[in-house]
């Protein structure tokens, strides 16, 4: 999949990303004031499991390889999504959050809160 990096003309400091099933499997369910899973839910593969911001636009900087893999029985998957100014990245993120609880009934599971 191709993803276009929108910068709105300003100084690009920040990536928002997504964490994707890397294949369908079972995958943790965190919470808030939790630093393990709580619960596992079964999600297919692309499906997101979270969404993030980094200033570091690699994403092994980010996340190890080993951590990745480790998410869930198959690991997940890095897809930068888009490139702006905090402020941007950060309201992407809190938009696509709200937009997926409202198609879904609940946040992403990779996600313990919405900023």
């Amino acid at each position: 999949m191709a993803i276009a990096f929108v910068t709105g003309g300003a100084e690009v400091k920040v990536e928002q990303y997504t964490l994707r099933a890397a294949e369908s499997g079972f995958y943790p369910v965190m919470k808030r004031g939790f630093g393990k899973a709580q619960e596992l839910v079964w999600l297919e593969k692309g499906e997101v499991w979270k969404f993030g911001t980094t200033k570091n636009f690699n994403p092994f900087k980010r996340y190890s390889q080993k951590y990745l893999k480790n998410i869930g029985e198959h690991g997940v998957e890095y897809f930068p999504e888009f490139r702006g100014t905090l402020m941007e990245a950060l309201q992407l993120e809190k938009m696509k959050i709200i937009n997926y609880i409202e198609q879904n009934g609940y946040l992403p599971f990779g996600n313990k809160m919405i900023k």
